[in-house]
């Protein structure tokens, strides 16, 4: 699903499968995707809180956020890809991308 800019997740993904008992699921992810560019601060605590209401309206518990660093003095590559964790304003543990 491609939804920049319309207040929808970035991307929502829906994949089905077959539990041990043979009885169908599906699992559902959501990302949200934030750039940062020069001048502009660091947009972890805003996806947090845009995450947070998409999480809460597609009824999910878990989330991800992807911040891409496009600051012409960013740290290389290497040096500032992290992954961990936080904490959504509505105590949703969301996974933080950081590249």
């Amino acid at each position: 699903m491609y939804a920049v800019g319309s207040g929808r997740i970035d991307l929502h993904i829906r994949w089905p499968y077959e539990g041990p008992d043979r009885t169908h699921h599906l699992q559902r992810e959501a990302i949200e995707i934030k750039n940062w560019r020069a001048g502009r601060p660091n947009p972890l605590n805003a996806g947090l809180k845009q995450l947070d209401r998409y999480l809460s309206r597609l009824g999910l518990d878990t989330g991800t956020l992807a911040i891409f660093d496009q600051r012409p003095d960013a740290p290389t590559i290497d040096e500032r890809t992290t992954l961990t964790t936080a904490t959504s304003p509505a105590g949703r543990t969301i996974t933080v991308l950081n590249g």
